[in-house]
């Protein structure tokens, strides 16, 4: 009794789909048809391509989605701490606190590092802080990329600055700020 199979063999690929028909039976396999479709470049792909451009369609689609999950991230962060500040009582309004400028914001970062603020103040300062809190990574590796070598040499700067004057950050940034506005 022979046994006789068909099998489809797919290779699905980023630009292209390779394929394959096969009999089988008790004797040997036999390749009936196989062949590839090849994806085209869309227009704008082709441009890009022939001016040098490396990034490909799917890593703008990661790109895209991955500055749409940070947004969201942060928005969640922002509407939970709002939420806990309300439920405790400490706010009554949260459009208080969307009312302070950048700057008070950091003015009132500097005053309570020194001295008391009031309640209002303190969510102010602490939703500041929330802003760039619980950053999640959408790389998938841990190198780091020559762009992002400057932002962490600033940081460095910072930190040792930090250290040297023995201010917090929020203290640092004001005092420069104040300071280039005496000019």
């Amino acid at each position: 009794m022979s046994v006789n199979k068909k099998i489809l063999g797919l290779d699905l690929g980023t630009t292209s789909i390779g394929w394959s028909y096969i009999k089988l039976s008790a004797n040997k396999p036999e390749f009936t048809k196989a062949g590839v479709r090849i994806i085209p470049l869309t227009v704008d792909e082709r441009a890009a391509f022939n001016s040098g451009n490396a990034i490909s369609t799917n890593a703008d689609r990661r790109m895209k989605r991955g500055a749409r999950k940070t947004l969201d991230r942060y928005q969640l962060r922002r509407e939970k701490l709002i939420h806990y500040f309300l439920k405790a009582g400490w706010i009554k309004d949260p459009g208080i606190l969307q009312k302070l400028d950048s700057w008070k914001i950091w003015e009132l970062r500097s005053a309570s590092a020194e001295g008391k603020i009031s309640l209002e103040d303190l969510c102010a300062v602490l939703l500041h802080l929330n802003t760039k809190r619980g950053f999640k990574s959408n790389r998938k590796t841990d190198s780091v990329e020559e762009s992002a070598s400057e932002f962490i040499e600033g940081i460095s700067e910072n930190d040792r600055m930090v250290l040297e004057l023995g201010y917090t950050i929020g203290q640092l940034y004001w005092k420069q700020h104040a300071e280039s506005r005496a000019k």
